[in-house]
């Protein structure tokens, strides 16, 4: 059983440094193009609508990209608020050529992300839900954790067999901080 988490362990950490690996080739790449695209702009000596929406898009990728590393976790509402800064961008530059039912497809293509991030957000101020800081998945698991029960947390907090573990290392929102928290953002 200590060989199986061992090599657990290993495999974790390996898929970790792979996946800190592509989140960094992103940022950099993110970076580069927000780079090209601000000689474009100085090149033409103008700045276009659409390409104020490109640096949006820019900073999107890479705000999600802090988020993961601060609080380790992929926030689902950045990539939807992407594409619908991209389909919004898409329009202004080609809204001459489109025929009226490809303008009226990605209208509703917006209003569907929209509503997609009506029903995220409401989940996230609705529900619930566990924030694990500091501690990695495998440390919690080898803390008893496995079965995290959201009825039981506080007992679950009071039973904690790994000493490095503290009751400040866990936090459970209620709806209201939930609710508060989603209101500052």
């Amino acid at each position: 059983m200590a060989k199986t988490n061992a090599k657990n362990r290993n495999v974790n950490r390996a898929l970790q440094y792979i996946e800190h690996f592509g989140l960094l080739v992103i940022v950099i790449a993110t970076v580069i193009a927000v780079g090209q695209e601000i000689m474009v702009m100085v090149d033409k000596s103008r700045v276009d609508l659409s390409d104020i929406l490109l640096m949006f898009i820019y900073l999107e990728i890479i705000a999600m990209v802090q988020i993961y590393y601060e609080e380790n976790r992929l926030p689902i509402r950045y990539p939807i608020y992407i594409a619908i800064v991209a389909l919004a961008r898409y329009v202004i530059l080609d809204a001459k050529s489109f025929e009226a039912w490809r303008l009226l497809e990605i209208g509703l293509t917006i209003l569907l992300l929209t509503f997609a991030v009506l029903v995220v957000r409401y989940g996230h101020m609705t529900l619930p839900y566990i924030n694990l800081r500091r501690k990695s998945l495998s440390e919690l698991e080898d803390a008893d954790l496995k079965a995290f029960d959201l009825g039981n947390v506080e007992s679950k907090k009071s039973n904690l067999s790994d000493p490095d573990i503290k009751n400040s290392d866990l936090e459970v929102r209620s709806d209201s901080e939930n609710s508060e928290q989603h209101k500052q953002i």
